[in-house]
């Protein structure tokens, strides 16, 4: 019987010897696959990261050109198209006082030419 049990016990650990062999192999295969692809997504994350600057640069550049934009048009605004508008309003004011103290045949004449004149543009 004890060599009986000396032939399992030694078929038992050859098979398991030998599978554990396979598995090992198949482990070390495994990992020189994973470090063969991270070698190669290394190169391809460093061009990431290099796009990711340009493009943060980018997007600086136009953000502060907006800003540029929008301080240039606050200044047109401000110092040039309010006092343009102010100075027409004053001399268009200033017109429709003076057509108050025309005589009243002027006035009806002037009044009769604005007419005319808007009529003709109209149909143009």
């Amino acid at each position: 019987m004890s060599t009986l049990t000396q032939v399992l016990l030694i078929i038992v650990v050859t098979t398991l010897t030998i599978t554990l062999t396979i598995i090992g192999v198949q482990i070390f295969l495994i990992l020189k696959d994973v470090r063969e692809r991270i070698s190669k997504l290394d190169p391809i994350l460093d061009n990431v990261v290099v796009e990711q600057e340009y493009l943060n640069e980018i997007l600086s550049t136009a953000k502060d050109t907006t800003q540029k934009a929008s301080e240039t048009a606050n200044y047109l605004t401000e110092e040039i198209i309010r006092p343009v508008g102010n100075i027409v309003s004053a001399v268009k004011g200033l017109s429709d006082l003076v057509g108050q103290f025309r005589p009243k045949r002027e006035r009806r004449e002037y009044v009769h030419e604005s007419r005319e004149s808007n009529e003709r543009r109209i149909q143009e």
